[in-house]
């Protein structure tokens, strides 16, 4: 298991909640998640959904792992600022 300050800031959906979400096109792929160490690391953006907090984006990371996260604009931002 990982140290909480491994984990990032947005919360992680649970796998299989977000299976027949209709899944759009995000307007940025690359991007960056903030951390409780406060850096912003890189991921991709692979899709946005609508769930019942308001908006998840599908994240991958670096190493090929992904998962669902509640979106919030002040933990997820465009790469390219």
């Amino acid at each position: 298991m990982r140290k909480q300050s491994d984990q990032p800031i947005p919360e992680r959906l649970a796998p299989g909640v977000m299976v027949a979400s209709r899944r759009h096109e995000p307007r940025f792929r690359t991007a960056e998640i903030l951390f409780p160490d406060r850096t912003w690391r890189p991921c991709t953006l692979e899709a946005w959904a609508r769930c019942r907090a308001g908006w998840a984006a599908l994240v991958r990371w670096p190493d090929g792992s992904d998962g669902w996260y509640v979106y919030s604009p002040a933990h997820v931002r465009p790469a390219d600022r």
